[in-house]
């Protein structure tokens, strides 16, 4: 097949991730893929040229810019693809208004549980835009039902595709790496997380946990790795803790799978989610998880089995499953493993690959 996939960008995130991950599989298949970014290419955009994969951007600007609609257009008549897969909301009715008279299949995944639907505007253009889409896709069951019941996609076309990551990548035996790059004590107890700095994945909750926490547990450290617009606002908030010496931001990071190893639990502490791919990340690291029950969290995690699941910005019931772990080291390797094991089954960048392939042939693709 050859695709085309269009997104805002290639910078580091979750969804961002993802695409990088489906391209390369799919090239590893045999497929032809090409990139197009809407705005700028990105700082990822290097991993993905390198292997072969040309990826375009088309320098939108604020508001509705012809040029980049314009630019969009031109990338695929070159590419020629037969399946055109967006990722979210803006680059999927860009790609639909570039691609209306050519004869393509289009996709569209949404990364997110839709909480922050944009403007009138840009749900009316999307609405629109799902009339000329063969199939929309979401990465979890609960964001299917949330986009559904607003309206956005239609019950009879859209589908669940889980996200898949690098299974190997992360499950591979290794020394943890956090350890000697932030210089922590030998007897040093490391709660994570890894994830974006914004209002979203309300790290500040996960600081205000590890503060009833760290009153009586002085060996315990706080690691969030990740950059983002909160990043100011959660140092203030470590500040204001108390235990700011305790607790550290080494930014993003690009060698995540060497961080997790050390880490005693791994928490996410997110108001929405769709389908983490930290989460996956860290399961596939066989690392112990305490998180939010929200969105496709609930799907990767079944309480008591995967890990455990809290409610949502409760600061308190954080601590308690999280002291609850770090008092179990059995129970700890126990749902590792499991959390392990399902990933891998689940999860994995073939997988992904292969479903979705699986969903372009249904929508017409290669027929």
């Amino acid at each position: 097949m050859n695709i085309v996939h269009v997104v805002e960008n290639l910078n580091m995130g979750g969804a961002e991730r993802v695409v990088i991950d489906l391209a390369l599989q799919q090239q590893a298949m045999g497929d032809s893929v090409t990139v197009v970014c809407l705005f700028d290419a990105g700082l990822l955009a290097p991993e993905v040229e390198q292997q072969g994969i040309r990826v375009l951007a088309c320098g939108k600007q604020p508001g509705f810019d012809r040029a980049a609609l314009a630019r969009l257009r031109a990338a695929l008549r070159d590419a020629g693809p037969c399946v055109v897969h967006s990722h979210n909301a803006m680059p999927h009715y860009y790609a639909v208004m570039a691609s209306l008279a050519m004869p393509v299949i289009r996709i569209n995944t949404r990364h997110g549980m839709g909480d922050f639907l944009g403007t009138a505007r840009q749900r009316l253009l999307y609405r629109a835009a799902m009339l000329f889409t063969h199939l929309p896709c979401c990465v979890c069951d609960a964001a299917r039902e949330q986009f559904v019941g607003a309206g956005l996609m239609p019950a009879t076309r859209a589908v669940t595709v889980y996200n898949g990551i690098d299974v190997h990548r992360f499950s591979a035996p290794g020394q943890g790496g956090l350890r000697s790059a932030l210089a922590l004590p030998d007897d040093a107890v490391v709660l994570g997380t890894v994830g974006r700095l914004n209002a979203a994945k309300d790290q500040v909750t996960l600081i205000r946990a590890f503060a009833r926490l760290a009153k009586t547990d002085e060996k315990l450290h706080l690691v969030i790795v990740g950059d983002g617009p909160e990043r100011d606002r959660l140092q203030q908030c470590a500040s204001d803790s108390g235990y700011a010496a305790r607790i550290h931001f080494p930014g993003a990071r690009h060698d995540v799978q060497a961080l997790l190893p050390d880490m005693a639990v791994f928490a996410l502490s997110s108001l929405t989610e769709g389908f983490s791919v930290a989460l996956l990340e860290a399961g596939a690291a066989a690392r112990p998880v305490v998180a939010t029950a929200v969105g496709g969290n609930c799907e990767i995690i079944a309480d008591g089995e995967r890990g455990v699941l809290v409610p949502a910005a409760d600061a308190p019931a954080l601590a308690d499953a999280i002291a609850g772990l770090l008092s179990a080291p059995g129970t700890r390797a126990q749902l590792g493993e499991q959390l392990r094991d399902w990933v891998a089954g689940h999860c994995s960048k073939d997988t992904m690959a292969r479903r979705y392939r699986a969903e372009y042939q249904r929508a017409g693709a290669g027929a």
